[in-house]
């Protein structure tokens, strides 16, 4: 009986929303230092750290047809899909591995 109780309560208290904090600092790009105007100008973002490859930044502030503006750019059309901004970047290449120096390719 108690456990059937427990069990009751457990998954009454389920069915309740919980709200939790979110850790990650400016999620949808929308703080930044100076509004992008090329490509990889991801070192604009404010509290992100790029550790590798810039990825590219694209903001309304860049204007409406322009290299990194927003819903249209370079790259195509796509509306953000919270706030003004998005980042863009290759997640698979085809492309052959870097050469190590020295070698040629065959």
């Amino acid at each position: 009986m108690k456990k059937a109780t427990a069990f009751i309560l457990l998954m009454s208290g389920a069915c309740l929303r919980l709200f939790a904090q979110n850790l990650v600092p400016n999620p949808s790009f929308e703080e930044y230092v100076n509004c992008p105007n090329d490509y990889g100008e991801s070192f604009e973002l404010r509290n992100w750290f790029i550790a590798i490859s810039n990825p590219d930044y694209f903001h309304a502030c860049d204007g409406y047809n322009d290299t990194c503006g927003v819903p249209i750019n370079v790259w195509g059309f796509q509306q953000p899909a919270s706030g003004d901004g998005y980042i863009g970047m290759i997640t698979y290449s085809n492309a052959p591995p870097p050469m190590d120096l020295g070698n040629c390719w065959v």
